[in-house]
Parts: C-alpha cells; sequence; structure tokens
C-alpha cells in the first residue's frame, strides 16, 4: 500500500472506525465465524464460573457477587447491531479539512453531551476491525479480569491469571 493510501486509510479509520469496522466485518466475518466465536466465548465463561464456584479461598458472598458479575458481561463479537452510526453527522465530499473538524467537533459534543448520563452499555469501545479485548467495569464489558487473591496459609499477595 503506497504511504497516502495508509495514510487515508488511516485517518478514515479513525474519524469513521465504526463505518469501516461494519464494512469490514461484512466482508472478512460471516455468520459461521460469529456462531464460532459465540460458542467459544460460552465455554470461556461457562469455565471461568466453574473455576470461580470451585475456589476454596473465596467466601460464599465473595464468589455469589463474582457469578453475578460473570453473568452480568457484555459480550462483542463481530460489529455493532444497525447501522446508528454518526447519527446527524455527514460527510462533505471533497472537504478533507472541514469534514475532519467537524467529526472533532461531533465527537467532543458527544462527550459533552454524555456527561452525567449513566453509561451506555451498547456503546461500543472500539472499532469491529480491532483484533483486541478490554474490560470496562462501568458496563461489564470484554475481558475477563485478573484476580488478585490473598493466600490464607501464607499471608502473601499473589496474582492470579485466569486464562482459559
Amino acid at each position: 500500500m503506497s504511504p497516502r493510501r495508509e495514510q487515508c486509510v488511516g485517518m478514515t479509520d479513525a474519524a469513521l472506525g465504526n463505518i469501516v469496522g461494519a464494512a469490514y466485518d461484512a466482508v472478512a466475518f460471516g455468520d459461521a465465524a460469529q456462531a464460532m466465536i459465540e460458542a467459544m466465548a460460552s465455554g470461556v465463561e461457562a469455565a471461568f464460573g466453574a473455576v470461580l464456584r470451585g475456589l476454596g479461598w473465596m467466601d460464599g458472598d465473595t464468589k455469589a457477587r463474582a457469578l453475578l458479575k460473570l453473568s452480568q458481561v457484555t459480550r462483542r463479537v463481530g460489529a455493532p447491531d444497525g447501522p446508528s452510526f454518526y447519527p446527524g453527522f455527514d460527510v462533505l465530499p471533497g472537504l478533507l479539512l472541514e469534514s475532519t473538524l467537524r467529526k472533532n467537533a461531533y465527537d467532543v459534543n458527544n462527550s459533552i453531551a454524555s456527561i452525567g448520563k449513566q453509561p451506555d452499555k451498547t456503546a461500543w469501545q472500539m472499532t469491529a476491525d480491532t483484533v483486541n479485548a478490554y474490560y470496562n467495569v462501568s458496563v461489564l464489558t470484554g475481558r475477563l479480569r485478573i484476580l488478585e487473591r490473598r493466600d490464607r496459609r501464607t499471608q502473601a499477595e499473589e496474582r492470579e491469571e485466569i486464562v482459559l
């Protein structure tokens, strides 16, 4: 890819990533892949739940809260449902600078409008073409966290990452 093309693709993905991600999803991520990933994620959640239920060092109340949190995790696989990308924003064909400035203002206005409101649990924190995992405590979204525990016999603190 030429440097100019890379720059244009990068700018478009940065400004309109949900649209780019949806287009990528439509071409590169079909229904079979969606079903396979959903089944894998269900298996990971089930295995993690089994691990939680089997932890002898965790008391019953903490275990119940952990299992409740696990049941509230929102999975993001594929692309967001529905074409609700950037409502009220239009790209101005042939006017890169103006469109970029308008998109920046659009993002700032949306951020300001969200102050004091409950987090939008349907909003994606990264685009569909971004391969990654994350955890957002305010909406219980993403990957499973690293558990911290204290070994009561030795009183030593230990970090244990559950890899499933």
